[in-house]
């Protein structure tokens, strides 16, 4: 060992007082086009591994998912009780994406080089960032500024897919991103209440697109590159699928009863239904699609465009057709309901919820007492409040 040691001193350590922080990156250790992929996937990682953790609670929070937690933070999400003290995790995570999806465009622009698919894939990132923020957040802000509305951060997420959409290259990459971009700024122009910008976006994705996040079964990395909702399911155990949604013939909605999943709960109470969705670590999650770019389009039309789609599905899965009444709020809470087996736990029921607080199906009634102990009853909350750290340490947000 004193021989080995006396090598290191005489070779390794000429500079043994200069330490260098492994997790920085120094803009000058950064070569635009020998390190732009690399930036652009990890930018795309990243926001993967955020947009899972989105998935899980904001599909608690909207009423998808059962927490079988016994910490409160699980079950004060299922309540819709979620205070500043909760939040900064899923501001930091998804704001980590959007900043480093900002280091690859403006990386790439420092070169010239803004037209490619990996400024496009840091264009992306920043736009899907901000319609997460937008769906899932009252409020939010963005490097240290000041208070955005939601509306504020729609404007932003559809000017990032605008700048993604004109950055992408007519390869196959591109197209996908290009594609996914689209139905992203459409999502958020039905959002902000322009349905005429949103049914023209959605109308333009080609039938038959699917964009995925990729997931790795990598032990050694579960939580950031693994499918998030597999992981808290299988384990931790503290994720169910609510008896409303459970032994459905749908086939978008097959469950696995704990008989068969042998699943525990953390909480030892929750019944510990499982999804079909999602079969392992490497399970993909459905970010954007054709079929999502129907739905869409139909609510941007009305309600005789969502009967349309309803009956098309229903047909399409063999469902039998809409029988119910067909006026605008029962034609609305059908469509609805469909929209939510199409989309169940794909991290987009927090923007129906937004959307449409007073119709959505499958909600429990503010006021109703929680099914476990020592909790408060549901709350009648509808978005995430900023984190008590942002509040306390952007000077934007006090005198």
């Amino acid at each position: 060992m004193t021989v080995v040691a006396l090598t290191l001193t005489a070779t390794a350590c000429k500079n043994f007082f200069t330490v260098e922080n492994p997790n920085t990156v120094a803009a000058t250790d950064v070569s635009p086009k020998k390190d732009a992929t690399t930036l652009a996937q990890s930018a795309l990682q990243d926001f993967a591994a955020a947009y899972g953790t989105y998935t899980v609670f904001g599909g608690i929070y909207s009423g998808e998912l059962w927490s079988a937690d016994v910490n409160s933070p699980g079950n004060l999400f299922s309540v819709r009780l979620v205070d500043n003290t909760l939040t900064d995790g899923y501001l930091g995570s998804m704001s980590t994406a959007r900043v480093l999806g900002n280091v690859v465009v403006n990386t790439l622009k420092a070169s010239g080089d803004t037209v490619n698919d990996n400024a496009a894939t840091g264009y992306m990132v920043g736009g899907y960032a901000f319609l997460a923020l937008a769906e899932h957040f009252c409020s939010a802000t963005v490097d240290g500024g000041p208070l955005l509305t939601t509306n504020a951060m729609l404007d932003s997420a559809v000017a990032d897919f605008t700048k993604a959409i004109a950055a992408a290259l007519g390869d196959a990459a591109g197209l996908q991103i290009s594609k996914a971009s689209l139905v992203g700024r459409a999502r958020a122009e039905l959002f902000r209440g322009n349905r005429t910008a949103a049914l023209a976006d959605a109308n333009a994705v080609p039938a038959g697109f699917t964009y995925n996040l990729v997931y790795i079964n990598d032990p050694s990395n579960l939580t950031r590159l693994d499918n998030y909702v597999w992981y808290i399911e299988f384990s931790v155990g503290t994720l169910a699928v609510p008896p409303v949604f459970r032994g459905m013939t749908d086939p978008r909605m097959i469950t696995i009863p704990p008989t068969t999943n042998h699943l525990l709960p953390m909480d030892g109470v929750t019944p510990m239904w499982s999804m079909a969705k999602y079969t392992g670590y490497s399970s993909p999650i459905r970010l954007a699609s054709s079929i999502e770019a129907k739905y869409i389009a139909a609510e941007a039309q009305g309600a005789a465009a969502m009967l349309a789609q309803v009956q098309a599905v229903r047909a399409q899965y063999g469902l039998g057709a809409y029988t119910g009444a067909t006026d605008s709020v029962s034609v609305l809470t059908e469509f609805l309901t469909q929209r939510t087996y199409e989309f169940y736990v794909e991290g987009k029921h927090m923007g129906d919820l937004r959307r449409w607080p007073n119709n959505l199906p499958f909600q429990t009634a503010p006021g109703t007492a929680y099914r476990k102990p020592n909790v408060p009853a549901y709350s009648n909350g509808v978005c995430w409040p900023l984190s008590i750290q942002e509040l306390t340490n952007n000077p934007n947000l006090h005198p």
